[in-house]
């Protein structure tokens, strides 16, 4: 016997005009006023053939990179053609393709605070070595000027009138 957990919202299935089949969850029905299916976890069915000939069909996300799973779509109402009440079944096979779509989601996020936050070290890093070329330069003034030790020691000497290291 399936047992069928407690939802805090209405799993469907859509057929909309253009062919493609959705399941999601409904979060807001529209009505007389709004024409518009507030939806998440929105799940397109896709159908193909395997070389032997058996029928197949697979879970992908409905829309691109909206794979947070509790981000919200809207659908608009004039575009459904059909409304199916998902099998037990199906709503298992839904299920196990949105935690795969929220893990997705998380790897994803994952990767691009990584790359960002490589992005700021490499920005990092640049400050620092032009940093580095201002001190260098500065110190070759100083040399020039005679305000350093003769004998190239790492010891500087500092006018107070004049731009200081610490």
């Amino acid at each position: 016997m399936t047992k069928i957990t407690e939802r805090q919202y209405e799993v469907r299935q859509f057929k909309l005009v253009n062919g493609e089949e959705v399941v999601c969850e409904i979060i807001q029905w529209h009505n007389e006023e709004e024409l518009e299916l507030v939806v998440r976890k929105a799940m397109k069915l896709d159908s193909g053939n395997t070389e032997e000939g058996s029928r197949y069909y697979a879970f992908r996300p409905w829309m691109v990179y909206q794979e947070d799973p509790d981000e919200l779509l809207v659908i608009n109402g004039h575009h459904v053609i059909g409304i199916g009440f998902p099998t037990p079944q199906l709503i298992d096979q839904f299920d196990e393709a949105v935690d795969d779509m929220a893990r997705m989601c998380e790897e994803r996020k994952k990767e691009y605070e990584e790359r960002k936050g490589l992005s700021s070290t490499m920005d990092m890093t640049k400050k620092v070595i032009n940093e580095a070329n201002d001190l260098e330069e500065y110190i070759e003034k100083m040399r020039q000027e005679g305000q350093t030790d003769s004998d190239d020691s790492n010891i500087l000497q500092f006018d107070p009138n004049k731009r200081t290291l610490h």
